[in-house]
């Protein structure tokens, strides 16, 4: 009988796997088996400075499962593995369901239920009962409309056309309130008299929050040429003649800010300008993949407009239909939809659309009552670490509406973890959908807590001898022991672990009956 002890002072289990070594070398006589006797370790959840480290987690979700002929579809994001503070990592959960919508107005159609003003909020709190964060999923639908909250600056409003009051001084138009931060859509339309602009120069688009101001994300008209702006970086525009713009029908072209989940590079953020005076909406130039990177929709940006208009053919531009979040609180995550502020109203906004003879039609009336799926199928850690226990949310109804988690957040919560010997030939086997074949799997076991006190000490004891055979048809020289420790269900499951302490016994055929030794 062998007794074999692995005591690792660090153990970082997103490398896989750990190896230790011993003093002299050991030889294992064929045909021997080998048996986990014990197992310790403290699991870092908080690692000491309110960190959590977890592998590569993908969420799943529906925001709009609705009976009837109306379609809606899965849609799925990714956390990349990594350690993370809880803000940060639902910053990320956020900005994930918020960048996998679609706000394209040329994208929506009848029988399709649009994401349009839909905005995703995940947030924590510390109830008066408890010490530990607790987690709540939200969503809320918002409506597509003008606003009359502008600050106008040296330019003046009426029957929703904004123009400058003194040209060529410079004129800005800052609309105050927050984007929504989802499935936004900023549409609003220019013109000039000839069409040719010249003359003009203008910046619009996202700005970052007042009043540091500066155009984050949008348009720049300069010497007749228009740019993409991406901060500080400004691309020329390939297709010039799009924007274009005569007193005819002007405002059926739309320029267009809006949310696009194909542009992954840029987490979503688009530019278009959509021609609505046919019958059907025309795309006309749309902003190339990756344009505004850095973008995120957990970050806060007002739009806003500033020119400088040419007197003889002055830029004058429509008041624009915006998604808006006017119900705006900041917590320790940052901006969310504060819901005891919006009290019984079911939706965001308010402000009906105007007469569809002074502005083009919009694919959304009204929020819709959604039947929201939420799936952790693939991320069984992140479900059971923020306190949902559970990889399918109860569905949300509503046009609105929140799932709180029914436990803290405990990122040491354990199904089953296996322990893997992979340089010794174990005759162990799985079966599964995914995995089929021979293993180096020594033990499948539940850690326990080892004092309800503690937060992260946990271990396990084999009550039963089991010995699994080693499979060595001649004598094996064992000098290291390579070993990992990771959740059988879960690939991506990443845990972070001190002090490891692994006892096994090596049972050789010589020895006869196996007898149990007790461990140090």
């Amino acid at each position: 009988m062998k007794q074999l002890k692995i005591i690792a002072d660090q153990y970082n289990s997103q490398s896989s796997v750990s190896q230790a070594r011993f003093n002299e070398s050991i030889t294992l006589a064929p045909h021997s088996r080998i048996w986990l006797d014990k197992i310790s370790m403290n699991i870092i959840s908080s690692g000491g400075d309110g960190t959590y480290t977890i592998g590569k987690q993908t969420i799943t979700f529906n925001p709009s499962k609705l009976p009837g002929s109306a379609t809606s579809q899965y849609k799925t994001f990714t956390i990349d593995a990594g350690t993370y503070s809880l803000p940060e990592l639902l910053a990320l959960i956020q900005d994930g369901f918020n960048r996998s919508l679609n706000s394209n107005p040329a994208f929506n159609s009848i029988g399709t239920i649009v994401d349009l003003g839909l905005g995703f909020l995940v947030t924590s709190a510390i109830p008066l009962t408890k010490s530990v964060p607790v987690v709540t999923i939200s969503f809320v639908g918002a409506t597509c409309e003008t606003r009359d909250d502008v600050l106008l600056d040296d330019c003046s409003i009426a029957n929703d056309v904004i123009t400058p009051d003194a040209p060529p001084n410079p004129a800005v138009a800052l609309f105050p309130t927050p984007l929504l931060g989802g499935a936004l859509l900023v549409a609003t339309s220019l013109r000039t008299q000839t069409g040719f602009m010249s003359n003009n120069t203008c910046r619009v688009g996202l700005f970052n929050p007042q009043p540091a101001g500066g155009l984050q994300y949008g348009l720049e008209l300069d010497a007749g040429l228009w740019y993409v702006k991406n901060g500080a970086n400004s691309t020329l525009v390939t297709n010039q003649a799009a924007f274009q713009n005569t007193g005819v029908n002007w405002e059926f072209k739309q320029y267009c800010f809006y949310i696009d989940p194909t542009d992954t590079a840029a987490n979503g953020l688009r530019f278009s300008i959509i021609d609505e005076s046919g019958p059907t909406r025309v795309i006309l130039y749309t902003t190339p993949a990756g344009s505004f990177t850095g973008y995120t929709t957990t970050n806060t940006y007002n739009f806003s407009i500033e020119w400088e208009a040419d007197p003889a053919d002055v830029m004058v531009w429509q008041n624009p239909y915006i998604t808006y979040q006017p119900n705006i609180a900041v917590d320790n995550v940052g901006p969310y939809i504060d819901f005891a502020s919006i009290g019984a109203r079911t939706y965001l906004g308010g402000l009906s659309q105007p007469s569809l003879t002074t502005y083009p039609a919009l694919p959304l009336l009204a929020p819709p009552i959604r039947n929201v799926v939420i799936k952790f199928v693939d991320s069984t850690a992140l479900a059971f670490g923020l306190g949902f226990g559970t990889t399918t949310l109860p569905t949300i109804v509503g046009s609105s509406g929140s799932v709180t988690a029914d436990n803290a957040v405990n990122f040491v919560n354990f199904i089953d973890l296996a322990l893997d010997i992979l340089n010794l030939p174990l005759s162990t086997f799985i079966s599964s959908s995914s995995t089929t074949g021979r293993t180096n799997t020594l033990a499948y076991f539940t850690p326990q807590p080892q004092n309800y006190t503690s937060t992260s000490l946990y271990s396990y004891e084999n009550k039963n001898i089991t010995f699994i055979d080693i499979n060595n048809e001649q004598p094996l020289v064992l000098e290291a022991l390579q070993y990992r420790v990771y959740n059988p269900t879960d690939l991506n499951s990443f845990f972070v672990f001190s002090n490891l302490s692994i006892t096994m016994f090596v049972s050789e055929p010589e020895e006869g009956t196996d007898v149990r030794i007790a461990s140090a």
